[in-house]
């Protein structure tokens, strides 16, 4: 037991080690005045596309790309996120328009970048290896059905993190260092409002967290309910194929 929370323990300082970095790399390419933003973008988008368009791909594996990109995207809004923390925060007396205008506009370029690739990836892939775009729509039903199984088990949405590999924890860590170290100290937390006030933020994000739960599994109910009937059934046997398939699963010797 000793060793497994030792092993556990460094794997999550290492994996959080590395997002920082990568949010670090982030904030540093958004605030610097030369082109090491554009730089960023052209190299990491152009090695995602040689990657994984130039490669057969099976369903199984645009199932496990589909799965890194939607975990890309959440990690990268929550890179976008620590850098509109600090811009706020630290960098408060900087905050001009034209410095609004800079920023947003870096933002804005990013997540336009990130969604044309995106776009020619899939579409690249579907279109050499003759795959139809309502495998899309199977893709979906999977990650609904396994929404809707978690609510009746101990660990809520665990499948649908373990199958699409997302890893919860150290975006945490990385989360409560950065508002820790630039949100906290500007509050008047030696105030004696203060304690009340941490109290109300922490209420406010266990019922944003609930709500969150509650909105994704409705629709993951009702996609399933609007799919059901007997063409959903007659797919299903399809279907089983892409359901043991998980982001790490080794398929057609290679992981996606």
């Amino acid at each position: 037991m000793a060793l497994d929370l030792l092993v556990a323990y460094g794997y999550l300082t290492a994996h959080t080690l590395v997002l920082f970095y990568q949010a670090v790399a982030l904030s540093v390419a958004i605030n610097s005045n030369s082109n090491v933003l554009l730089t960023l973008l052209i190299s990491n988008n152009f090695t995602e596309l040689k990657t994984n368009v130039f490669k057969r791909c099976e369903a199984e594996n645009l199932f496990q790309v589909s799965c890194a990109d939607a975990v890309e995207r959440f990690n990268l809004s929550m890179y976008l996120l620590i850098v509109l923390v600090q811009f706020v925060f630290v960098q408060k007396e900087e905050l001009t328009a034209a410095r609004l205008h800079e920023v947003s506009h870096a933002f804005l370029m990013i997540c336009v970048c990130e969604i044309m690739v995106d776009w020619i990836k899939h579409a690249f892939v579907t279109k050499f290896n003759r795959m139809r775009p309502d495998v899309y729509a199977k893709f979906t039903r999977i990650l609904c059905a396994d929404t809707a199984a978690s609510a009746t088990t101990q660990e809520p949405l665990a499948n649908v993190a373990a199958r699409m590999g997302f890893v919860p924890l150290p975006l945490f860590c990385l989360a409560i260092r950065v508002f820790g170290n630039e949100v906290l100290p500007t509050l008047a937390l030696h105030h004696s409002s203060g304690p009340l006030l941490l109290l109300l933020t922490w209420l406010l994000f266990c019922a944003l967290k609930l709500l969150i739960s509650i909105a994704v599994l409705g629709f993951a109910t009702l996609h399933i309910e609007r799919t059901g009937g007997s063409a959903a059934l007659e797919e299903e046997a399809k279907e089983m194929r892409l359901r043991s398939v998980g982001r790490y699963a080794l398929i057609g010797k290679q992981i996606m």
